[in-house]
Parts: C-alpha cells; sequence; structure tokens
C-alpha cells in the first residue's frame, strides 16, 4: 500500500466537546470505534463495534426446559419428574411422555420485533429415554400458531413436522424439527403458540417406555438489528 490515510482523532473525553463537520469521521481512541459527525451533535454519534451488533442470520430464539411448559388439559403428557443420575448424581428435571400413546406440551413467546416474519422455525427436542427400554424409536412432533391483537384464541395449528429419533440407556438426546410454520398470518410481537408432542401411537414409534422431555429450544432468522 504506497498511501496511508490518518483521519483526526482523539480521546473519549476529547470526542465528548467537539463538534466535527458534517459528514466528518474521527477515530476515538480510548474505546478503539470510528464516531461520526453531523455538524451539530457535541461528541457526534459512535458507531457500534460488529461485537456489539445483533447479526442477522440463523439465531436461537429460547430454550423451554421441562418446568417452563405448560401440559394441556386435553392429552397431556405426565407431570414434571426429578432424576438423578446414579454415579455422578447429576440432577435435572423432565416431563415423561409415555410409549403408545399421543400425548403433548405446549408454550408461547412473543415474536421479537427483529424476527424475520417470511421464514420458518425449527424445534430442537433434547430428550431421554426412560429405564430398561428394548426397542429405542421415539417418534416427536411440533406444530406452531401465532396470535395477534383481535385474532381468534381458539385457532388451528399449523402444519405439523415430525421426524423419528433413536435413544439409547443414559444418554441425553437431540433432534431438530425443522421448517415449522406458525398457522396464520403472523407478525412481529404476536404471540407464537407451540406445541410439542410424542407420537407414541406411531408405526415408527417403537420405544417401548416413556420418553423424557428435558428441553426445546427454537431456532429462527433474525433480518433487523433492534426490537425497535
Amino acid at each position: 500500500m504506497a498511501k496511508a490515510i490518518q483521519r483526526r482523532r482523539g480521546t473519549s473525553a476529547e470526542h465528548s466537546s467537539f463538534t466535527g463537520l458534517a459528514g466528518e469521521l474521527t477515530i476515538d481512541t480510548t474505546n478503539k470505534r470510528v464516531v461520526l459527525h453531523d455538524g451539530a451533535t457535541a461528541g457526534g454519534i459512535p458507531a457500534a463495534k460488529l461485537s456489539e451488533a445483533i447479526r442477522a442470520g440463523y439465531h436461537l430464539i429460547g430454550c423451554w426446559d421441562a418446568r417452563a411448559v405448560l401440559r394441556p388439559t386435553t392429552s397431556g403428557a405426565d407431570a414434571i419428574a426429578q432424576a438423578e443420575s446414579s454415579t455422578n448424581k447429576l440432577n435435572y428435571e423432565h416431563i415423561d411422555f409415555p410409549n403408545a400413546a399421543t400425548k403433548y406440551v405446549e408454550f408461547s413467546f412473543r415474536a421479537p420485533e427483529s424476527l424475520d416474519e417470511s421464514a420458518t422455525f425449527d424445534c430442537e427436542i433434547e430428550w431421554e429415554e426412560g429405564p430398561s427400554a428394548t426397542a429405542h424409536v421415539c417418534r416427536w412432533q411440533a406444530e406452531m400458531q401465532a396470535q395477534g391483537d383481535g385474532d381468534t384464541i381458539d385457532s388451528a395449528f399449523g402444519t405439523a413436522v415430525a421426524a423419528d429419533d433413536t435413544g439409547s440407556a443414559g444418554t441425553r438426546r437431540k433432534i431438530k424439527l425443522t421448517g415449522i410454520t406458525p398457522a396464520g398470518s403472523w407478525a412481529a410481537g404476536d404471540t407464537i403458540h407451540v406445541r410439542v408432542a410424542r407420537l407414541g401411537g406411531h408405526a415408527n414409534d417403537t420405544l417401548d417406555v416413556g420418553a423424557r422431555l428435558i428441553r426445546a429450544t427454537l431456532f429462527a432468522t433474525v433480518n433487523a438489528g433492534a426490537d425497535a
């Protein structure tokens, strides 16, 4: 590089009383950032560093542990329980889904303004099989619906997405159900309801003991930098 360009620079304290020209860029040497000036604002407008910005793309939206989900009145999974590992005494909570039946849990959240409303959601199910299983395939399902101001509460869920996962004794399993679209014309700020099921009555589900739900995690695409 044959030429170097050095812009005006100063400490954060020096910037606080400095009013730059409209469109001028200076360097804050204390906070290691660029400052944009408009000809009127003392101190200018500091630019965010990449590490401070919310970057668009695929993000974890939230995690719901067993205690954070609701058991529906109709076809609800079993009550929350606590388990402890035999040797190292690791404790965790879970909700049991019995075999040979379809049972549900539900949870909801407010859709952030930063979510891409044209994108779908992915739901990762974290689970383990109950003790003494002789067959190990469990079929999980997730479906969603959106409700905004004035929408009918008793509304149908969107198209369900299901997938099979194979457990093994004493291991933590994760399976991601991808491409879930909430029913309704959802928008940022709507309440999104999520319903998770074990399809114990399905032919693919051969797990002959309970399936223990430990956590559900949602992922989606963010296309805005803030929830303004």
